[in-house]
């Protein structure tokens, strides 16, 4: 029997081992590594895709943009892009002269009160039946080349002309029809006018009569279309 714990008071037992402090394990710390690194790629993962996603979205947007715009353009065209109207073409039977038929206008026969004894008669009106609003044209040979005569002869010529018809030589004006010397008249038929032009190329004269009743602006613009098509051989 040992005596190394028994003091006087009595048997004292051995103090028992110390306690070492819980070590920690490397296992635990190398899961929640993994975690963090699972976590972090999840964040960055998910970054990419929003901007992936937004820019696929904002391409989609700009491509709807794009194609709306095209479409605006596509439908606002203007309508002379589309082909142009062929119009009939006038020229009386040995006539030295042709013209087109303004848009809206049908060849009519000229009235016998407007086209008188001249030559080549033809004309236009908005309807068949409808002979007060009417564009009448012929022609007539010159005893000399209008191209030799001053202003002054060439306007007393017509003057007296125009007074032999019955009209007012005073309101005429010189004008120039596509390139061709003219001078242009206002005819008044009672209640009706009209804008009366001789037009002169060597010994050639074409009068163009454009006479209105009650479809003034229709029957100027008319007019004013024929004229730009006039040709004088």
């Amino acid at each position: 029997m040992s005596y190394d714990n028994y003091n006087s008071y009595g048997y004292t037992p051995a103090a028992p081992p110390p306690v070492e402090p819980p070590r920690s394990s490397g296992r635990s710390i190398g899961v929640w590594l993994v975690i963090g690194f699972l976590a972090a790629l999840v964040l960055v993962v998910g970054c990419l895709t929003l901007c992936v996603m937004g820019g696929f979205l904002l391409e989609k947007q700009d491509a709807a943009k794009a194609s709306a715009s095209r479409s605006s353009q596509s439908s606002s065209v203007p309508s002379s892009a589309a082909a142009p109207v062929e119009r009939q073409t006038l020229r009386p039977a040995g006539a030295p002269y042709s013209w087109q038929v303004p848009t809206g206008f049908v060849e009519v026969t000229a009235p016998a009160s407007l086209r008188g004894e001249a030559s080549h008669p033809s004309a236009a009106a908005l309807t068949t039946s409808d002979t007060a609003n009417v564009i009448v044209t012929n022609s007539d040979e010159l005893k000399a080349d209008a191209t030799t005569l001053d202003d002054a002869t060439l306007r007393s010529e017509t003057d007296a002309v125009v007074k032999d018809l019955g009209h007012d030589p005073t309101t005429g004006s010189a004008v120039t029809v596509r390139g061709y010397r003219a001078l242009r008249y206002t005819f008044r038929y009672g209640a009706d006018e009209a804008d009366n032009y001789f037009v002169f190329n060597g010994t050639t004269e074409i009068q163009v009569l454009c006479r209105w009743s009650d479809k003034k602006s229709e029957i100027l613009r008319g007019c004013e279309e024929m004229l730009s098509t006039l040709t004088i051989d």
